[in-house]
């Protein structure tokens, strides 16, 4: 599991209060509309973009 605080941009909040649990097995999809974070979520468990507080629980992360 891992839970994603928050990642703001210039003072614009873009993430808040996100929790992730991913299954030992599996395989995992992230789907959503046009502009609903997909890609600041998938970059900010790669690190690309820091979050401001990020806190990781569980194994794997």
């Amino acid at each position: 599991m891992s839970k994603i605080v928050k990642v703001e941009f210039a003072k614009l909040k873009r993430l808040k209060d996100l929790t992730i649990e991913f299954p030992e097995k599996g395989v995992v999809a992230l789907m959503g509309e046009n502009g609903i974070g997909k890609s600041t979520v998938l970059h900010a468990l790669a690190c690309i973009y820091r979050p401001h507080q990020h806190t990781q629980v569980g194994k794997g992360m």
